[in-house]
Parts: structure tokens; C-alpha cells; sequence
């Protein structure tokens, strides 16, 4: 292939995973001068990490009795504390003095960079089931997703989940430790409406206002205490708990046929009319295990915190900070690397000029970009033929 051609197959397969990663991963609200190391921060892209987040939102959408400016700004938000990572609901009051900026509404705003995020998820899903749909396909020649424009299709179709979140989804607020940690913080809740809407009042900075605000932000960002500012704990009522529940259900349901989709790659076992069409690779096999290793470790985390509880606590996957789940994701990375390597050894282009992947014995027409009939054993078409004429 030329370098031209390359350069365009690793930019259009690689673009659902920067989407992914991109639209999943907000910018970290720091509220702490230490900074997380690498290992704390390549745990927020592994997609489990991501599609967590889009569950949880929903999630706490759904059980929430109010939703308030604040509440949706500290629900999306990544909060680096001395502790770690923390998307705990007791964030949405330990955060209040580290606000420089709120959302206006508690929803979507339908002309934002999440709104734009959404059409983009979107349409590389639906691009993705036709593509995935394809390999099932009686006309199907060769098994489009283990080439390199089709390595992280399926990423595009886990990218669906985060529709369930996204009329909640925003980036539209700030969360900052610097010289306006000096100011007083003043809360009102507008009567004019159901959603509450919090201001902040600036007041007269001097010696005793900073001691007294050090004092409250150590209170805030400890773990200790439960509640800084005494509030009504509203509990969900019936309907807003079966929906909890019935959400559950229906988010973990794509993962187990995922992972069915994944059995009938990797089995043997499979029927000619279930198993998907053309040609196997070394890049087929490594695909289907690469899935795998997402989605059985997704199911099992996924069943074990929705089951206790853990998706009403936290935004943010309770298992981030563990060892086990830093070197899983590591596992991960390394994993995409050595999957593009193998794909890109592997893919050809076919006289259609289309890239794809095929066994030896079935090459015919592009082979190394040199046209003519492929023989077997040779690495470039013959072309003596060619050059008598």
C-alpha cells in the first residue's frame, strides 16, 4: 500500500476509538494541587470506565426527587480529590466552594459541544450495525471489522449507551482551586421554579473570610463527614426505584448479546448458518478475543455493583483506584497496540480497491498494491509476462 492509503485506513479506524475516548472523558476538575499520575488517569479510558459513567448518570437521573444546576454539573464531573478520583452524590455539596461556574439549565443544551458529541456517537453507531450486520451477510467476502478501518467499529455500537445519558450530559461548569477559594458562598433556591438554582454572592475578602473558607474547604473534601450543610434527604419513591431497576436490566442486556456475538466468533461450535462469513486472520482472532476481554469483565462488574448498590453512590467506577483494575486497563492499552500492529501487517487491498483481510490461498488482485493474478508461494505478482509484451 502507499503511504497515502495507510495514512487514510489507520485515520478512519482509529476515529471511533478517539470519539469514544473524547466524548467519554470529560476534563478532570482538580481540586487539589496533586496531580494524577499516569496510571490514575489511563484508567478513565478504558471503556468500562466510560460506559459506567453514561449508567450511573442515568441512573441518578432517574432516582433524583430534584435536579438542580449543581447536581447536574457535579454528577458529570471528575473530581480529583486528595483521596482520588471521587463521583460520590455527597459531592454535589462537598464541591459547592470549589464552583466558579454552573449551567444554566438542568438538562441538554441543544446547541453545545455534548449535543454535538451526540449526533457524532450516533451516526458512527448506526455506521457500525450495518457494518457488523454485513459479516452475517450472505454476499459477505471477507469479515470487514479485522481490518483497520473496521477494528474499533464495535466501540461505535457500545457508543450508543451513552444515548440513555445524554439529555444530561454537559460540560458547561467549572470546578477550581485558585484565588477565588477566598470568596463567601451564598445559596438560594428560587421560587419561581421547580428546579433549584444556586448563585454565588462575592463578598469582602479579608484574613478572617480566608481562614474561616480553609477551614470549610478541609471539611468539604472529608470523607468523614457526611454533610457540610444540613439539607432533607428525599428518598425515591416506588416509580423512581422500579425505574432504577428496570434500567439496570436493560443496560446490561447488550453486553451479554455482545458477548453472544463474541462466542460466535471465537466457538467452533457454531452452525454454517449462525457463524459469520469470510475469510479468518490472525487479526480474527485477536478481535474477537480483544471483545471478549471487554465485555466479560463489563458484565461481571457491571452485575456485581448494580446488584449491591454501587451505581447510587458513585459516577465514577468504584474499582478505578484498585490495583487489579489499573493493570486490567493497562491490559487494555497495550492490547489496541498490538491488535493495530497485527491488523495492519495483515490488511490488503482487494481489486475493488477496498482494504480488507484475507488467507493466502484466497488472495486475488491487489497484493501489496502491485495488479495482476496472485501465485501462492510469491511475494509480488508476477509481472515477466508483462514486460515481454
Amino acid at each position: 500500500m502507499l503511504l497515502a492509503d495507510l495514512v487514510s485506513l489507520f485515520t478512519l479506524g482509529l476515529a471511533p476509538l478517539i470519539v469514544h475516548i473524547i466524548s467519554g472523558v470529560p476534563s478532570p476538575s482538580y481540586l487539589c494541587d496533586r496531580r494524577p499520575s499516569w496510571h490514575d488517569q489511563i484508567v478513565l479510558c478504558n471503556p468500562t470506565s466510560i460506559l459506567w459513567r453514561y449508567a450511573a448518570i442515568t441512573n441518578r437521573r432517574i432516582r433524583a426527587v430534584t435536579w438542580s444546576n449543581i447536581d447536574i454539573a457535579a454528577t458529570n464531573a471528575l473530581f480529583w480529590t486528595p483521596e482520588g478520583w471521587d463521583g460520590s452524590e455527597s459531592m454535589i455539596q462537598r464541591c459547592l466552594p470549589f464552583t466558579s461556574h454552573l449551567p444554566r439549565k438542568t438538562r441538554l443544551d441543544m446547541l453545545s459541544l455534548e449535543m454535538v458529541k451526540n449526533v457524532v456517537v450516533f451516526m458512527q453507531g448506526v455506521q457500525a450495525v450495518a457494518a457488523l450486520a454485513n459479516d452475517f451477510g450472505e454476499s459477505a467476502t471477507y469479515t470487514a471489522l479485522d481490518a483497520v478501518s473496521g477494528l474499533f467499529l464495535p466501540l461505535a455500537i457500545c457508543g450508543l449507551l451513552r444515548l440513555f445519558a445524554a439529555p444530561w450530559l454537559t460540560n458547561d461548569y467549572t470546578f477550581t482551586v485558585n484565588s477565588r477559594l477566598a470568596s463567601q458562598f451564598d445559596l438560594q433556591l428560587l421560587p419561581t421554579s421547580s428546579k433549584s438554582t444556586y448563585y454565588r454572592r462575592e463578598s469582602t475578602i479579608s484574613i478572617d473570610s480566608l481562614i474561616d473558607h480553609q477551614l470549610r474547604n478541609e471539611i468539604y473534601l472529608n470523607h468523614r463527614v457526611e454533610e457540610v450543610h444540613p439539607a432533607i434527604k428525599s428518598t425515591p419513591s416506588a416509580v423512581q426505584v422500579w425505574g432504577s431497576i428496570i434500567f439496570r436490566v436493560v443496560y446490561i442486556t447488550p453486553f451479554l448479546c455482545a458477548f453472544a456475538v463474541c462466542f460466535m466468533y471465537l466457538t467452533p461450535f457454531i452452525t454454517v448458518g449462525l457463524a459469520p462469513k469470510g475469510d479468518w486472520t490472525i487479526s480474527s482472532w485477536l478481535l474477537s478475543l480483544f471483545y471478549t476481554a471487554i465485555v466479560v469483565p463489563s458484565i461481571a462488574i457491571y452485575g456485581y455493583y448494580f446488584v449491591h448498590g454501587e451505581i447510587h453512590r458513585t459516577t465514577i467506577i468504584p474499582c478505578i483506584s484498585t490495583t487489579w483494575y489499573k493493570a486490567y486497563s493497562l491490559f487494555v492499552m497495550v492490547f489496541i497496540g498490538v491488535l493495530l500492529t497485527v491488523s495492519g501487517i495483515e490488511t490488503r487491498k482487494t481489486n475493488l480497491r477496498e482494504s480488507g483481510e484475507f488467507s493466502v490461498s484466497s488472495l486475488d488482485g491487489y497484493c501489496l498494491g502491485v495488479p495482476g493474478p496472485w501465485q501462492q508461494g510469491t511475494l509480488l505478482n508476477d509481472t515477466t509476462n508483462t514486460l515481454h509484451m
